[in-house]
């Protein structure tokens, strides 16, 4: 156990024959910052909740930093002596009092912490609503204070559930890119939970796949969007076609296939031309063709006038290695 943190083998259910978490590993390093990503109803707020003190579990330990919080289900260390903060989309601040009073609560010594705190305040922009009331606040302007506030605390670990997620896209992504300067000054490790696949690239973090209670990969962006070690990990990291071939279900990334008229070796497919129509993004140099694999629609595939194939031909459907899966049952990956 070298991690800083690290979670051991956590079972979870509130019903026990419907685990929401089995079996869970999870280690984090000092100051790292991780987006996990997992469909509604994966166990997201419930792994949070757990690593908060805030959730009982059937078994699994929870260590920090060499600390045990939990043991085989037993919470050993309350939540205020954790050094884990949780925040989740509601900013939850105090409405009698002002920006700055916000921000500073908790805090044991505010006048000696005022540097650190007026740091948070520039990187997050929030100089000019010191004294303001939380009613005059926008809710985006709500949660930059809710943050700046988990921050002041310096929590070793900041758990933070779909914190942005009711906010608009652009000031989403800028708050986002505002905490990512937060995160450089800062020892913090956080856990950042989603359903939004495009958080990630804007904090620059790895990305923890939650599936069937389980983190089922762990790892960069790009490292998942290519190599993925199951079909949750593929669909949760980008578009996917998907058809059946001799009773296996094959998936590829969108216009990652090309068609030819001949077999030229593995990752080929017959498929049957069905259909040849004017394109109507070009139609005097373009035509599309319609194609389909074992009765399943699979798309279109424009060519040029000059260089239409004729449709009583077989035609091969090339599949690029590099972006062609198969599953089994298992979730193995061929």
């Amino acid at each position: 156990m070298s991690s800083f943190l690290s979670v051991e083998n956590l079972c979870l259910s509130y019903q026990e024959a419907n685990p929401i978490l089995n079996a869970l590993d999870l280690l984090l390093e000092k100051g790292e910052l991780c987006v996990l990503l997992g469909y509604s109803g994966s166990g997201k707020t419930s792994l949070l909740r757990f690593m908060a003190g805030l959730l009982a579990s059937n078994s699994g330990n929870l260590y920090l930093d060499g600390r045990l919080l939990n043991k085989n289900g037993r919470v050993c260390l309350m939540p205020p002596r954790r050094g884990v903060f949780l925040l989740g989309p509601d900013a939850a601040l105090f409405e009698a009092l002002t920006v700055l009073q916000n921000i500073e609560y908790g805090l044991k010594r505010p006048a000696l912490q005022r540097y650190k705190t007026h740091q948070l305040i520039d990187l997050l922009r929030l100089d000019t609503l010191l004294n303001r009331y939380p009613a005059c606040l926008s809710q985006g302007e709500r949660q930059r204070v809710a943050l700046a506030r988990a921050f002041a605390t310096e929590p070793a670990v900041l758990l933070l559930d779909e914190v942005l997620s009711h906010l608009d896209l652009p000031i989403k992504s800028q708050i986002m890119k505002d905490l990512h300067f937060v995160f450089e000054k800062s020892a913090t490790t956080v856990l950042w939970v989603t359903h939004q696949l495009q958080d990630a690239p804007i904090l620059r973090a790895d990305v923890g796949i939650l599936s069937q209670g389980k983190i089922v990969q762990k790892g960069g962006l790009a490292q998942l969007y290519k190599k993925p070690r199951s079909i949750d990990v593929l669909m949760l990291t980008g578009k996917v076609d998907s058809f059946y071939w001799e009773n296996k279900q094959y998936h590829t990334r969108p216009n990652c296939w090309q068609l030819c008229s001949e077999n030229r070796g593995e990752h080929f497919f017959n498929v049957r031309v069905i259909q040849l129509k004017p394109s109507e993004k070009n139609s005097a140099t373009h035509l599309p063709l319609s194609f389909y694999i074992c009765q399943t629609a699979i798309g279109t595939y424009e060519v040029a006038h000059d260089s239409i194939l004729p449709l009583e031909l077989p035609y091969w459907l090339c599949l690029p290695r590099s972006s062609a899966w198969c599953f089994e049952l298992k979730g193995s990956n061929i």
